[in-house]
Parts: C-alpha cells; sequence; structure tokens
C-alpha cells in the first residue's frame, strides 16, 4: 500500500523529535530520505507531491529552505527545521486548534537576523502598527463591474516598490495566460473586476465573515491588511481583482512553482521595505508554506511576528478565520491588543 499523509508526519515528527532529544539546533531533511524511510521511493507508486507538502507545511517562520526542485516537489526538496522554540503543537490560544503563539519565535524569515527580547510599544492610535497578511482563495465569486482604482491597491501601499509589483504582475499574465489589464499592470481596460474581499469566497474568508463585522473594525482590518496571492502578488483588500486560477503550487514551465516565481521576483523585500515605511511592530501570519514561500527569506528587522501553522481540515481553516475576527473584535492577542484598539 502506498504511504499516506499520517504516514509521512510521523516519521517526519520522529525525526525531529530525535534531533530535539539529542541538543541538536537544527535538522535538515530532504525529501528523498524523507521518503525512503517511509517506503515507496524510488518507485512507480511513490508519494513524493505529499511527502513535500508535509515538509513544506511543518516549517515555522524560522525555517529554512536549503533547496528546491524546479517542480518544488521532488527529491532534492531540502528544509531545515530548526529546534530551538516551542513546536506548534505546544500552545494555542484560546478557541483556536492549532494555532502559535510565536511572541517566543524568532520575528522575521531571515536567517540571519536576531530576535529582540525587549518589548515594543504600541501606539495609542491603530494607524498601520500591526500588518496582517491573509491568503488568497482558490474558491472565487464570479463577475463583477468595477474599474481598476490605483489608490486603494497595494502597488499604491508600497510606493517606490509598487511599480515593481505592477511589472511583476505583467511578466507573470503572460506566464499563465491572463490577459492585459490595469489591475495586472498593462492594457488601457480590465476584464470583470471585484474587490478582493468580495471575490475570495474560501473558508478562511467564510470563517472570518468580514460582512458581519462592525464598520470601525472592518475599515481598521482594511488598512492594515495585504492579501498574498499567486496572481496579483500582493493585493489589498479593497483592490478590485478579476476572477482568475493561479495557484502557488502551480509549476511554471522554466521557473518553478508560482511561489518560487515570486520569492525570485522580489515579493519579500517590497513586503519588508512597505513595513519600514509603515513603522509596524507586528506581523500577523494566517499562511500556509507556500505563501511564505513566495515571501521568501525577507528580513522584517525587530517586528514581531504572529504566525498560525498551516491548516490541514476545512474545520482548521475556518477557525483561523475566526480567530482573525476575534482578533479584531475581541482583541485576543496579548501583544497587540493596544495597537489594535
Amino acid at each position: 500500500m502506498p504511504p499516506t499523509r499520517a504516514d509521512f508526519v510521523r516519521s517526519l515528527e520522529t525525526l525531529l523529535d530525535e534531533a530535539a532529544r539529542q541538543g541538536r539546533q537544527f535538522v535538515d531533511v530532504s525529501a528523498g530520505e524523507l521518503h525512503q524511510g517511509v517506503g515507496g521511493y524510488p518507485g512507480n507508486q511513490h508519494r513524493m507531491p505529499i511527502c513535500c507538502r508535509v515538509m513544506r507545511d511543518r516549517m515555522h517562520v524560522d525555517d529554512q529552505i536549503l533547496s528546491t526542485p524546479p517542480s518544488g516537489q521532488g527529491a532534492s526538496l531540502s528544509i531545515r527545521y530548526y529546534l530551538g522554540r516551542k513546536r506548534q503543537d505546544d500552545v494555542h490560544p484560546p478557541g483556536v486548534k492549532g494555532t502559535v503563539d510565536s511572541s517566543k519565535a524568532r520575528p522575521h524569515l531571515s536567517e540571519s537576523s536576531e530576535a529582540s527580547d525587549a518589548p515594543v510599544e504600541h501606539a495609542e492610535t491603530v494607524g498601520l502598527r500591526a500588518v496582517v497578511l491573509i491568503p488568497c482563495s482558490s474558491s472565487k465569486q464570479k463577475g463583477g463591474a468595477t474599474t481598476w482604482r490605483a489608490e486603494v491597491s497595494a502597488p499604491n501601499r508600497l510606493g517606490a516598490a509598487g511599480t515593481e509589483l505592477l511589472k511583476a504582475r505583467a511578466r507573470l499574465a503572460g506566464l499563465v495566460g491572463e490577459s492585459a489589464g490595469l489591475d495586472l499592470g498593462s492594457g488601457p481596460t480590465c476584464p470583470p473586476l471585484l474587490p478582493a474581499l468580495d471575490r475570495y469566497r474560501g473558508l478562511f474568508d467564510r470563517g472570518a465573515d468580514f460582512k458581519t463585522w462592525p464598520v470601525t473594525a472592518l475599515e481598521r482590518f482594511r488598512r492594515q491588511t495585504l492579501i498574498v496571492s499567486g496572481l496579483y502578488g500582493l493585493a489589498a483588500p479593497d483592490e478590485a481583482i478579476r476572477y482568475y486560477e493561479c495557484a502557488m503550487d502551480r509549476t511554471l514551465p522554466g521557473h518553478g512553482a508560482v511561489s518560487d516565481w515570486w520569492r525570485k521576483a522580489g515579493l519579500g523585500g517590497w513586503l519588508s521595505a512597505h513595513l519600514a515605511d509603515v513603522g509596524a511592530t507586528d506581523l500577523h501570519l494566517f499562511l500556509s508554506a507556500s505563501y511564505l514561500d513566495a515571501l521568501g527569506y525577507a528580513d522584517f528587522g525587530h517586528i514581531r511576528v504572529h504566525r498560525t501553522p498551516y491548516a490541514a481540515s476545512t474545520d482548521e481553516i475556518r477557525q483561523q478565520g475566526q480567530f482573525l475576527r476575534r482578533l479584531y473584535l475581541e482583541g485576543v492577542c496579548e501583544h497587540c491588543r493596544r495597537g489594535l484598539r
């Protein structure tokens, strides 16, 4: 019988537990070795894509991809897992299964910078001192007629880097066969568009249930949030976007996965510059491994990073959306409570 996802999870956790017992600071795991240990590789019934997804899903923000095949899923995928921090099943905020209080984790995706344990003073007004990143969704509302308005777009927020983001959108559109349009940095017209919050209809969005939020909380969310998107890179909640299909794990011939393409384009660097520009002190990540791959090893300086781990089940994905809702409506994150009021 071919190995299952659960087999890979158990084997990977065993490797990490054994390395931790030995007092090691990190352990490097390759997909080829992990699959061979589980069985079924090499062979005609191998499950290498599942093996690679398990490895990526197990990553925390401080873990590092050492090598990746062009497709993003192959035996040469190698990940360094750091062991000197709390595991994702050790601590959960109230009511959210599998969510990490990552205030004790390293505060950015860079390997070189060191975390600061000094307390951060939050402003009494919200402003943009906390920034939230949420994922796009494969489930989308069709239709639309809204024209694209630059003033409410992510490129406008990013300032000088926004020009580079638009150029990158245009290049990627050519690779995936999307028609030109202002929303993608080229062309005088656009296909039917909807604001991103209206376009996306995934489990996360349904869990957050944005339409029921009080106006003040929703406005604060809109100001602080960026959506990580396979086609757009970064999109603002009010930014008008088209109906499209461009998942982060989609393979681009000659370029690897879409997430690899965005990482090489510089998405993480543009985000870092934006965080510095707005004086952000906290960053909330509601992103799975492929979205983190797109950001690469961006240096977020001494910004505190709060990350929820990848949600595998439909209930867990909804719970992440519900946690985001509570974060804004109830201020459940102690580290940003003052900054989110």
